[in-house]
């Protein structure tokens, strides 16, 4: 049976609903649903004919199909007719309400428009992330190198972002930063996958992810391991110098030739 809401005002029996009690209106709830059969069903039927009350506030409820019509189109509006009384109009109401709005058919997207959606939500978040760290990267500043200074009391100095610091025989180097080297002076710099080098003054050497740049000077190259032996290498301004054989532990010597001064 259809659950009916409370009246929230008293049957009006000068407006067609009076002198009916609760016990009436829930058989014609129940008439109008189809839920009385039989004997049941007939004897209403005959009282509905026989009893003018009964017979108003039958034909109020079955208005309700109009309220009906009235929730699927807003711009018919559900107002109590003139013969109706507040209790009728509020019972019906209530069975008028829908409890949940069913979308529309052709408004549901296809399987097909749902994978191509979530491929596209999925594309587009990657394509973001990708486009966020290249800003970052761009924007974070230099990376490390992997080179550390390791010469206890030398006091060296070194180029970083076009400022000249001050090395107290311990620094780690970031990528691009260029180690000045005095005449007759020796320092050790310690490098990622086991390797080390000796920059000898005067030189101009700078450090980045698995290699050096010596520009003048003269490196003394130490290392162990095959993948540092493949892949270390040091660079000059005559090219590329790596380790030869194919000893595990490995040490060449790279040098330079020194600037002639312009006449």
């Amino acid at each position: 049976m259809t659950p009916r809401a409370e009246p929230l005002f008293a049957p009006d029996a000068a407006a067609g609903g009076g002198g009916l009690s609760e016990a009436d209106l829930v058989l014609l709830s129940a008439y109008l649903d189809g839920e009385l059969e039989g004997a049941e069903r007939e004897a209403l039927a005959g009282r509905i004919e026989r009893e003018p009350a009964l017979k108003a506030e039958y034909q109020a409820l079955r208005a309700s199909h109009d309220v009906l019509i009235a929730a699927a189109r807003p711009e018919v509006s559900a107002l109590p007719a003139p013969s109706e009384s507040f209790a009728a109009f509020g019972s019906r109401l209530s069975r008028a309400l829908p409890d949940e709005v069913p979308v529309a058919e052709a408004l549901q997207p296809s399987w097909f428009r749902r994978i191509f959606l979530v491929g596209l939500c999925a594309f587009g978040g990657l394509l973001a992330l990708l486009l966020v760290g290249r800003f970052v990267d761009k924007m974070g500043g230099p990376k490390p190198s992997g080179w550390a200074l390791n010469s206890p009391g030398a006091k060296v100095k070194f180029i970083r972002e076009g400022r000249v610091m001050n090395a107290d025989g311990f620094e780690h180097f970031l990528a691009g930063d260029e180690l000045l080297v005095d005449a007759q002076a020796s320092v050790l710099v310690q490098g990622p996958v086991g390797v080390k080098v000796t920059a000898s003054g005067p030189a101009k050497v700078s450090f980045w992810p698995g290699e050096v740049h010596l520009e003048e000077g003269r490196l003394a190259v130490e290392g162990t391991g095959m993948a540092a032996r493949d892949s270390f290498f040091v660079r000059t301004p005559d090219g590329d110098v790596r380790a030869n054989g194919d000893e595990e532990h490995f040490q060449f010597e790279v040098a330079t030739q020194p600037a002639v001064p312009a006449p």
